[in-house]
C-alpha cells in the first residue's frame, strides 16, 4: 500500500497547452523526476530486450510503450521550467532533432511570456534566464558539451540538476554519470511493484483468514471495555485529543527556535517528545496510573514479541483495505486536482545525514509512540465507551486522517491506515501491535522515497 501510494505522491498533471503554462520554478518536481527517470528505465529495458532477439512485433509493442511513456512525462511537466526539463528526456528516447524541435517551442512559450505582463514571474526564474538556459541546451545538442564554458555547464546544472548532468552526458561528456541515476530508479520500482503484488497477496490470504476464524469464533479480540469507568475517563480522554494538537504546535514552533539559535543544531527529534505530556494529562484529572495505562494500551499485551508479530501480520491482513483508501485517493486527485503532499517528504529529498536522520527518528520512532497514544489510545477508549470497535476504529481513523499535512486528497488513504491501526488496537488491546504497523508503514514510505530521489 505504502509503495503504491508514494508513486503518486506529488501528483501533477497540466491541462494548459504549452503557450498558456506557468514558468514555475527551479525547485524539482518529485513526481516529474520520478516519472522521467522511471521512462526513460522502461525505454532501456525494452531496447535491452529487442537487442536480445525479439521480433518486428516486440519492436512494434517497444515504440508503442515508448509512446505511452512519453505522454505521461508530457503530462507530468506542469510548468515552462519543467517542459524545458523534457528536453534530455526526449533526446534519450527520440533522438536530438526531436529534443531540439522541443527546445524552439519551449523558445517560442517563453517568448510569448516575456512579451506578455510578466505577472507569472516567479522569484526564483526569469523568463530571460529560461530562455538563455534553452539556448544552452540547444548549444549542447548542436555543437557537443565541449563547447560550453565551465561557467556555463555549472550555471545549468545549478539549475536543472540531474537534467543537465543528463544533457551534458547525451553530448559527450561521461564525467557526469547521469544515466546511472536512471537504472537506480528503474530497478527500485520494479522492486517496489514486485513486493506490493507479494504483500497483497500475502494480505488478503491473512485478512481473509481472520474473517475465517472469527466467524467461527476462533479468534477473538482482546480489548477490555472500559464503560463501567465511562464517567471519570471519558471527558478527560477527549481532552488529551484537544491538548495535543496545540501542544505539538507549540513544541514545533519551541524545537526549531532553539535549533537556530544554536546554529541549526537538529533538535525537533528530542523536543517534539514533550508531546507525551498530553497522554498524561488524565492524571491530572484525577484518573489513576493503573486505569490510565489500560485506557492508553500502554501494556505487554501477551508479551512483546508476540505483538510485534502481530503488529507485522495485522499490518499485512490490512493492505487490502488501505489498497481501497489509495484507489479512493487516487480517484479525488483526478476529479477535484488536488493532490497529497506531505512536507516531510520534500524534506527527506534535500537534507543532510542529519535531518534524514531526523526524519527516521520522529516517522519511525516518535509517531508510533506519540500518535499511537493519543489516538489509538485517548481517542479510541473515548469512542470505544459508545460505539463498537468498527464503528470506534472508522471515526478515530477519520480524526487521525484530518489532523495530518497531506491535503484532501489524503483523506481516503490516511483514514485506511487509521482504520487498520485501530482495529489492531481493538484485536491486541496493547499498543504494541499497532506502533509496529505504524514504524513499519513509515519506514517503508522514508526508505522508499530516499532510494528515488536521493
Amino acid at each position: 500500500m505504502v509503495l503504491a501510494f508514494l508513486q503518486q505522491q506529488e501528483l501533477h498533471q497540466s491541462s494548459s497547452s504549452p503557450l498558456t503554462q506557468p514558468l514555475g520554478d527551479l525547485a524539482e518536481d518529485p513526481h516529474f523526476r520520478l516519472t522521467s527517470r522511471y521512462a526513460l528505465g522502461v525505454y532501456r529495458l525494452s531496447k535491452m530486450g529487442i537487442a536480445v532477439g525479439g521480433s518486428a512485433e516486440d519492436e512494434t509493442s517497444s515504440e508503442q510503450l515508448v509512446d505511452s511513456m512519453l505522454e505521461e512525462v508530457e503530462s507530468s511537466a506542469a510548468t515552462l521550467v519543467s517542459r524545458l526539463r523534457t528536453v534530455p528526456v526526449l533526446a534519450e528516447m527520440r533522438g536530438r532533432d526531436a529534443a531540439l524541435q522541443r527546445l524552439e517551442e519551449v523558445k517560442g512559450s517563453i517568448s510569448a511570456v516575456i512579451a506578455g505582463s510578466g505577472d507569472d514571474q516567479a522569484p526564483s526564474v526569469s523568463p530571460q534566464s529560461l530562455e538563455e538556459d534553452a539556448q544552452v541546451f540547444a548549444t549542447i545538442y548542436q555543437q557537443g558539451s565541449d563547447s560550453l564554458s565551465q561557467e556555463q555547464r555549472q550555471r545549468l546544472i545549478d539549475r536543472h540538476h540531474w537534467y543537465a548532468r543528463l544533457a551534458l552526458e547525451q553530448g559527450g561528456d561521461e564525467s557526469v554519470s547521469a544515466h546511472s541515476v536512471i537504472w537506480r530508479t528503474t530497478i527500485v520500482l520494479l522492486s517496489a511493484g514486485l513486493g506490493l503484488l507479494a504483500a497483497a497477496a500475502t494480505g488478503f490470504v491473512l485478512l481473509a483468514a481472520a474473517i475465517l476464524l472469527f466467524a467461527r469464533e476462533h479468534l477473538r479480540t482482546h480489548y477490555r471495555t472500559l464503560r463501567s469507568q465511562s464517567a471519570a475517563l471519558s471527558r478527560p480522554l477527549l481532552e488529551v485529543v484537544v491538548f495535543f494538537l496545540p501542544l505539538l504546535l507549540m513544541l514545533t514552533v519551541i524545537g526549531e527556535g532553539i535549533g537556530q539559535l544554536l546554529g541549526g543544531v537538529p533538535l525537533l527529534a528530542i523536543v517534539l517528545w514533550g508531546a507525551l505530556l498530553a497522554p498524561l494529562w488524565p492524571l491530572l484529572r484525577g484518573v489513576s496510573r493503573r486505569q490510565l495505562r489500560q485506557a492508553l494500551g500502554w501494556n505487554r499485551g501477551r508479551g512483546a514479541g508476540w505483538e510485534v508479530l502481530s503488529g507485522v501480520g495485522g499490518y499485512l491482513a490490512g493492505i487490502p483495505v488501505m489498497a481501497a483508501g489509495v484507489a479512493a485517493t487516487f480517484f479525488i486527485s483526478q476529479v477535484f486536482e488536488t493532490q497529497p503532499s506531505h512536507p516531510a517528504a520534500l524534506e527527506a529529498l534535500s537534507g543532510g545525514f542529519w535531518q534524514i536522520l531526523q526524519i527516521y527518528l520522529l516517522a519511525c520512532v516518535w509517531a508510533p509512540v506519540v500518535e499511537e497514544s493519543v489516538f489509538r489510545g485517548a481517542l479510541f477508549s473515548h469512542l470505544r465507551m459508545r460505539y463498537s470497535g468498527a464503528t470506534s476504529a472508522l471515526l478515530s481513523g477519520i480524526i487521525f486522517a484530518a489532523i495530518h499535512p497531506q491535503g484532501l486528497a489524503a483523506l481516503p488513504v490516511l483514514t485506511a491506515i487509521g482504520f487498520v491501526l485501530a482495529m489492531l488496537r481493538e484485536w491486541r488491546d496493547s499498543l504494541i501491535a499497532p506502533m509496529t504497523a505504524h514504524a513499519l508503514n513509515n519506514f517503508l514510505a522514508i526508505t522508499l522515497l530516499l532510494l528515488l530521489f536521493r
